[in-house]
């Protein structure tokens, strides 16, 4: 089988793009979720900006996101602070 130079000028840019996604994985994992988070909220800012004008319409629709935030965390931390307290003496008698 013989190699073609060609594969070669596809792969080394292809290479490249990997290694700078990878290299700067942090911000474009942040620049992915924020991307998602606008697409969610956009039809929810298209409606209300009929009732509220434009900036409080967006406004409000980050008002609904940190309340959603919240009350999910509202949701999930207080099972998880009394699983780690059951644990916590099952975790000082093994030591």
């Amino acid at each position: 089988m013989k190699f073609d130079k060609k594969y070669l000028l596809a792969i080394i840019p292809l290479a490249i793009v990997l290694g700078l996604l990878y290299y700067f994985r942090t911000i474009v994992s942040y620049v992915i979720i924020a991307w998602v988070v606008s697409m969610i909220g956009a039809p929810l800012v298209v409606f209300l900006r009929r009732y509220l004008g434009k900036t409080l319409a967006a406004t409000a629709t980050l008002f609904l996101f940190g309340i959603i935030f919240g009350l999910i965390l509202y949701i999930f931390i207080p099972p998880l602070v009394n699983q780690a307290n059951t644990f916590h003496p099952l975790i000082i008698k093994r030591l």
